[in-house]
Parts: structure tokens; sequence; C-alpha cells
């Protein structure tokens, strides 16, 4: 099991150095080496806080994550079947909660897939934002659990000791 936290700083470079990208979704053969989980199978852990639909766009569905420290990695599912996987509709499944606005920030998933990149500009990799993880099969999806909506400050007058998710009240 990785942290996303593991994922997102996987890279042997220093802060300032560029993670050079060969197109959309490659890096260089160099920046690779310097990437050790880079194409790799893995396990990750975190919250659902985004989706986006990227198939009008002729790209996956894709599914932002984070950690207690506020580290995001996205996972893709491809609905057809490609060179990068079988594919599956996950709307047409159980999992299609995940894709409900109103239920960003509730759902800690565990995925498994194989860590690639998306370089939005063609050219370098922001580490924050562009490491994406191919989902190939639906068993590679689970839900460990639903948070609860509610205040968690504790010292606020509307405090619900079993909120596990602040609803901003």
């Amino acid at each position: 099991l990785k942290t996303i936290s593991e994922i997102v700083n996987n890279c042997s470079y220093d802060v300032d150095d560029t993670i050079e990208c060969d197109g959309e979704y490659d890096l260089t053969n160099s920046s690779a080496n310097e990437c050790p989980l880079y194409e790799t199978s893995l396990v990750t852990t975190g919250i659902v806080v985004d989706y986006f639909d990227i198939e009008p766009f002729g790209g996956p569905r894709s599914f932002t994550i984070r950690d207690e420290n506020n580290n995001f990695v996205d996972f893709v599912v491809w609905k057809d079947s490609n060179s990068y996987q079988d594919g599956f509709d996950i709307t047409q499944t159980a999992f299609n909660v995940l894709t409900d606005s109103d239920n960003f920030g509730l759902y800690e998933v565990q995925i498994a897939g194989e860590l690639g990149v998306y370089c939005d500009d063609n050219q370098e990799l922001d580490v924050t934002s562009e490491w994406h993880i191919t989902v190939e099969y639906l068993e590679d999806i689970s839900i460990l659990s639903v948070g609860n909506l509610g205040c968690t400050d504790s010292s606020a007058c509307n405090f619900d000791q079993d909120a596990t998710v602040d609803d901003g009240s």
C-alpha cells in the first residue's frame, strides 16, 4: 500500500527540478528513471473529492482522491477497451455514487492500478495534479468507509461527535 504522499513525491528530483514529459501520457526516459513508481502497479487509499467525465473529449472518467495531508492523485477509468485497459462503465455500477458532487468528501476508497501521468502542457509534470492511476477492473476499486457529515469543531456549539467529515457548518 502506497500513500498518496509517496506517490506524489516518488521522483528523486529537487523541488526546483522539472520532470520532463514526452507527450501527454509519458515521461521522458530520463525522467522515468528518476520516478520509481511510474508505470508500476500500486494500491492506495483516499477520499474522493472530485469527478470529471473526460469522455466527451476522448478521455476517461477521472476521480480525484486526497489524503489527510491534502495531497491529491487522480484515478481514471476508461469505459471502452483500449490499449490502456479492458474498460468498464463505472456509472452502471454501485460506484456511480462516487460521481455525485453531493458525495465528494464522504467516500474513502482503495484503488489498485498502474501509475501514469497526464501532462496537460505536454512539457513537464506537475506532481501535485498530473499523476494518475489507471484502474483496469471493477474489482480494483473498493469503498472502505463512508463519512458522516457534520461539524467537527469541538469548540463549536453544534459540534457533532459522530461527524467524520466537516460540513462547514
